[in-house]
């Protein structure tokens, strides 16, 4: 195995603003100038130095696991790796030991290995492709509902409809709110992809930030979940432990069905953080975030 620091410079610089700083391929290339293209071949050749891959691994998978662990994947990407990875062999394999050269430089948990199919109760592994389809078709829903609640929960002025949501106080206007190019009109800002962690690594989450009437809000759905027992998910913005805002609780708690459909404000100050995360909380007023099950990277700078 090859070390980070044996990297080119230019590898690890990509590295370092993906996995400490959490960018983007896209927001690498602004800062540097390159073709989002070309940031994302520097990150899959170190990928390939830092961990050889077998050669049964073809071009495509090995670019699909990378693309997954530095958290640069669609929804839907993101769920058919996963199913493939819930098989097995070298994927698995490469994907897992590529994870371990990359975690101890990453200021969040990278997206977990998922559990193999077999190996889960009620596991699918004799219908893996129909489980591939399954996921797909429950993770593009949660899309459409989401783009659906932008309208819903944001048109309405109070936010008080049927969808679950987390209790936050309301913010003040700020700079970064007063970008509205119409009064009434929903944009989406950013669309976020949700990452499990070992907490949960059945978790999947979705979410987008949007702009209304000059606010910014957070609509996120998540599903996989662990139900709530004596504890409630927290969402947080956040850099590092002592440096989180926990924007609030979801409601109600997650029950059997494992889901949640959640939309708040966003804070003056949000701008100014990395990444929004979900925890498990077991106080009402936490001091730092709980144990993390979701993680997203988030830029609105």
């Amino acid at each position: 195995m090859t070390g980070l620091e044996t990297l080119p410079p230019q590898s690890r610089a990509v590295l370092a603003l993906v996995l400490v700083q959490g960018k983007s391929f896209d927001e690498i290339g602004g800062l540097l100038r390159i073709e989002p293209q070309h940031i994302r071949a520097r990150a899959h050749a170190a990928a390939l130095q830092i961990v050889p891959p077998p050669e049964a691994l073809g071009r495509n998978r090995r670019a699909a696991i990378t693309d997954y662990l530095l958290g640069q994947d669609s929804v839907s990407a993101r769920v058919q790796v996963r199913a493939r990875l819930r098989e097995g062999g070298p994927e698995r394999d490469w994907a897992r030991a590529l994870s371990e050269a990359l975690s101890p430089q990453a200021r969040v948990p990278l997206p977990a290995i998922p559990e193999l199919a077999d190996e889960r109760p009620g596991g699918t592994s004799k219908h893996p492709r129909r489980r591939r389809r399954w996921l797909l078709f429950g993770t593009l829903t949660m899309l459409c509902v989401i783009a659906a609640a932008a309208v819903v929960v944001l048109a309405s002025g109070t936010g008080k409809s049927a969808h679950p949501r987390m209790t936050a106080r309301a913010p003040t206007r700020s700079a970064a709110t007063r970008r509205a190019p119409t009064r009434n009109s929903v944009q989406t800002i950013r669309r976020l992809t949700f990452a499990p962690t070992s907490a949960d690594p059945n978790a999947l989450g979705a979410g987008a930030v949007v702009r209304h009437g000059g606010s910014l809000s957070l609509l996120l759905q998540a599903r996989g979940l662990a139900a709530n027992h004596g504890d409630s998910y927290g969402v947080w913005l956040f850099n590092t432990p002592i440096d989180a805002r926990l924007l609030g609780f979801v409601s109600p708690p997650v029950g059997s069905a494992g889901t949640f459909s959640s939309g708040v404000s966003l804070p003056d100050d949000a701008i100014r953080f990395r990444s929004l995360i979900v925890t498990r909380e077991k106080s009402t007023r936490p001091a730092s975030p709980g144990p993390m099950v979701l993680h997203a990277s988030l830029s609105l700078s």
